[in-house]
């Protein structure tokens, strides 16, 4: 297995937050020019393009704003021109202090990254601007103008660094790659010549020469898999935060983003193939190694290439208005192994077109500003600069008080125009955040906040606060720290927190309001319950449970090995009793059931599926590369026990006997498996075989679940607790392998109280309804029979344990 490094992706996203907590200080500090006024208007900050230029000359007449389908009056409007301007422009004018960040993500030392500088404080800069300046890893911003040398020479040996370090990271990834391949080769050789004393090569038989490769291609797969996640998946938490932070600003706010495609470390496929034939590997074998690494380079290349930005996001940075150009430069190629003759001739460097691309390609849409072509960077520059952003600032009386959910719409009577718009809220005096309760389990930590500055998200008042968690459980310990993170908040937060062990502890939480700055201070006692029972001193690891861990994790092997191609008859139901889990008055839908041929292919770790839809509703259907309908999708059920009993897996897990219990006329045992530290990992029941170790049935535990905290905070606040049953079965055994059978979940509630009284929800009224303490609101199964088999083969071989 590599071993991987510090990656940039996790660094630049607290770096990010680190930016967006250095801008506050910019925002508070023009507070106090900022008059508040009553809420009686709902103010829009929007961009008016036309074949994506920016149109202006609009008058407000051009306008029609709708908000919950009822037209509005707009009662504020003027046309805004917007231009980053030269140091000596403008000076008859008052000249009010400007925000600049320039942000450099290029991996070139060489890049005249030194020149940019020097342009944009000979030409741009005028004492009172506030400028900061930044790599992926660190911050730097100019105190004063006589700091301007210093500054600079700091930064750029700051970036220089962090260049050359990106670069020895990806070399290592190459040689990492290398000596994978090479390790590859020298097996493949040695399988050959112990064939060739035995008996004649066939190229045609399933040899232990392809089991190696396809071995080879599922490690080359998840590693180039692995750096990708770890090096260009984007957060979109850091840049929330940012634009969060520069909301309350009025003044002007640029962004110059230099940025440098990224690229990724490949094996280059001819090389390989030739390599392979000086080693005498036969031409069979060696085509289909360079055929499973062409097909991995074709996956790396698409993995990134769709991003969906959220809505909010793009709202967000039209609301602080902030000026965002985007500068992309080409990729940085020159890393040492192009070379026919060197170390690295094995590999190559292949442009990623990242998630990273493309959410600030939509980022500076959205806010105005360019995107060019920036390998001359100093051109570049000078084109931002030139560069005039038009938008227009609307104001309307809102259709009712309050911050409820409001849907507007703006259109212009003009063809082929797109309105982009963001929302803000004016509020007559700053409030002080305060932190009103504060309880925790062994997992979460639950807090309840009043009195946050709040951003209009969608219509719901939303808060952008930063908690810290510290604890001890003696008075002679110091603190340590729990918790350190980011969030938004409507009044009420669910967090998950690791709590080292059980107990009674101390805890000092601070919250912190991102957008004023303000925070709150409060202690609390907890106590901690353990989420398993305490092992027994001086008691061993229980003999009967090591056994049944070690044939499970046999088994796991064998299902991470396994290669198999079938198609199926998939039967899925789903029964919707209430279409809303809060209001339970709302009348039910009526079920609905599917039928799909399913066809499912499995290797290399991977599984590969195509549904076609023959009914819906028994009504007949002919529908190819059909998509799942339900509101529960089932993912990696077949892997789910290697996930939870492989062996290097097992260090992840707390297991406990429960006791003997028959599944479908099979003797098993039924063990829990608890993960020992919160995690993206699934946990819950298993049911595994008492002779062979095979998993028969897994009840995955609901807070394991993905997308659970957002379900549960929304359920509590509201009286009720959730209880989700996810349930697979593994009933169908083709050599020695189980396959599900039947996936089954189960959308439960509970109140907190025996009965739930809630108001109707129409205004005026004074009724109120009384709802079931406990009601199921959905239940979705999928089934699979008619299994045609082509195929099923594991390339794991049991140890003796």
């Amino acid at each position: 297995m590599m071993t991987v490094m510090k990656t940039r992706k996790s660094c630049f996203s607290i770096h990010i937050l680190v930016i967006a907590s250095a801008l506050l200080a910019f925002a508070a500090g023009q507070e106090q020019q900022k008059e508040y006024v009553q809420v009686v208007n709902v103010e829009l900050i929007l961009r008016v393009l036309k074949d994506g230029a920016p149109v202006a000359g609009l008058k407000k007449s051009d306008f029609t704003l709708y908000e919950d389908g009822e037209r509005c009056e707009i009662n504020g409007f003027f046309e805004n021109h917007r231009r980053i301007a030269h140091a000596g422009e403008q000076k008859k004018q008052l000249q009010q202090p400007r925000l600049y960040l320039l942000f450099f993500w290029v991996g070139n030392p060489a890049a005249d990254v030194a020149g940019v500088l020097d342009e944009f404080f000979t030409s741009v800069y005028r004492e009172g601007d506030r400028v900061i300046l930044s790599t992926p890893l660190k911050t730097l911003e100019l105190p004063s103008p006589e700091a301007i040398a210093v500054t600079r020479a700091a930064f750029l040996e700051q970036w220089r660094q962090e260049a050359k370090d990106s670069l020895s990271f990806r070399l290592q990834f190459h040689g990492e790659l290398n000596r994978l391949l090479e390790e590859l080769v020298r097996r493949l050789v040695e399988e050959i010549a112990k064939t060739s004393e035995t008996s004649a090569f066939s190229e045609q038989e399933d040899t232990s020469l392809e089991k190696e490769i396809n071995a080879f291609s599922a490690q080359y797969a998840m590693v180039v898999q692995e750096y990708q996640i770890r090096e260009l998946s984007p957060d979109m938490t850091a840049f929330e935060a940012m634009a969060r932070s520069l909301i309350p600003s009025k003044n002007d706010k640029f962004a110059l983003v230099f940025f440098q495609h990224d690229t990724q470390p490949l094996f280059d496929v001819a090389n390989v193939r030739g390599f392979c034939m000086t080693k005498k590997i036969p031409e069979g074998i060696a085509s289909k190694l360079a055929d499973a690494l062409a097909k991995i380079e074709g996956q790396a290349k698409n993995a990134f290439n769709i991003r969906m930005v959220s809505e909010q996001l793009k709202s967000l940075f039209i609301q602080a208005n902030i000026q965002f150009h985007l500068l992309f430069l080409s990729p940085y190629r020159n890393e040492g192994h192009g070379d026919a003759s060197s170390f690295f001739a094995l590999t190559k460097s292949e442009e990623i077109y990242s998630k990273w691309d493309l959410v600030m390609q939509e980022i500076s849409k959205n806010s105005g500003g360019l995107r060019l072509n920036g390998d001359n960077m100093i051109d570049a520059l000078d084109q931002a600069i030139s560069f005039e952003d038009v938008y227009y600032h609307m104001t309307y009386i809102p259709r009712a008080e309050g911050g409820g959910k409001r849907q507007i719409d703006i259109r212009v009577n003009q063809p082929g125009m797109q309105v982009i718009y963001g929302r803000t809220l004016e509020m007559k005096e700053l409030p002080l955040v305060k932190i009103a309760a504060i309880s925790a389990t062994s997992q979460l930590i639950r807090l309840e906040i009043n009195d946050f500055y709040p951003i209009a998200r969608e219509g719901i008042p939303t808060g952008f606060v930063h908690v810290d968690v510290n604890g001890r459980q003696a008075d002679n310990e110091p603190l340590r720290l729990l918790l350190f993170q980011g969030c938004e908040t409507d009044g009420t937060m669910e967090l998950p927190i690791a709590f080292p062990q059980p107990g009674s502890w101390d805890l000092e939480v601070r919250v912190i309001d991102q957008v004023t700055g303000r925070q709150d201070v409060k202690k609390a006692k907890v106590e901690i319950a353990a989420a398993m029972p305490a092992p027994v001193p001086g008691k061993g690891p229980d003999p009967v449970l090591t056994a049944l861990l070690a044939r499970a994790a046999a088994y796991a092997e064998n299902l991470k090995g396994a290669a198999f191609h079938f198609i199926c008859r998939e039967n899925v139901s789903e029964a919707l009793f209430y279409p809303n889990p809060i209001d339970t008055r709302m009348p039910a839908v009526p079920r609905t059931d599917w039928v799909y041929d399913y066809q499912i292919v499995g290797r290399n770790g991977k599984i590969e599926e195509n549904r076609v839809l023959l009914e819906k509703n028994r009504e007949k259907f002919r529908q190819p590369n059909a998509q799942l309908e339900t509101m529960f999708h089932s993912y990696f059920s077949f892997y789910m026990p290697v996930t939870m009993l492989a062996r290097e897996k097992q260090r992840l897990y707390q297991y406990r006997l429960l006791g003997k219990e028959k599944v479908n006329d099979k003797n098993a045992w039924h063990i829990a498996a608890v993960c020992r530290k919160p995690g993206a990992i699934p946990w819950g029941d298993i049911w595994i075989g008492e002779e062979d170790g095979t998993v028969l049935k897994i009840r995955v535990d609901q807070t394991s679940i993905v997308g659970f905290e957002k379900l549960a905070q929304r359920a509590v606040e509201r009286g009720l607790l959730p209880a989700i049953t996810t349930v697979h079965e593994y009933d169908l055994e083709k050599h020695g392998i189980r396959f599900p059978s039947k996936t089954t979940f189960i959308e439960q509630y509970n109140s907190n109280s025996a009965v739930v009284v809630r108001p109707l929800p129409t205004a005026g009224t004074e009724n109120t309804v009384r709802e079931p303490s406990s009601f199921e609101r959905s239940r979705t199964s999928f089934e699979y029979r008619d299994h045609q088999f082509f195929s099923v083969s594991t390339k794991a071989v049991e140890k003796p344990e």
